[in-house]
């Protein structure tokens, strides 16, 4: 992701929504956000990414 430390000293620990480029909005808490998202942008055309200053690994 472009941009990526920039984000994170913004909203580190938090969930951003980016639309055309743009992040559109952020939250904590994604299950709040994707419901915000979901009511003002078209589904599939939105990215939504945890954004942190330290580096994480996910097991899956």
């Amino acid at each position: 992701m472009e941009h990526y430390e920039e984000l994170a000293e913004r909203f580190d620990g938090e969930f951003v929504a980016i639309y055309q480029q743009r992040v559109v909005d952020h939250e904590k808490d994604i299950g709040s956000l994707m419901k915000r998202i979901r009511k003002k942008y078209p589904l599939g055309q939105v990215l939504v990414e945890f954004v942190s200053k330290e580096k994480l690994a996910f097991i899956i």
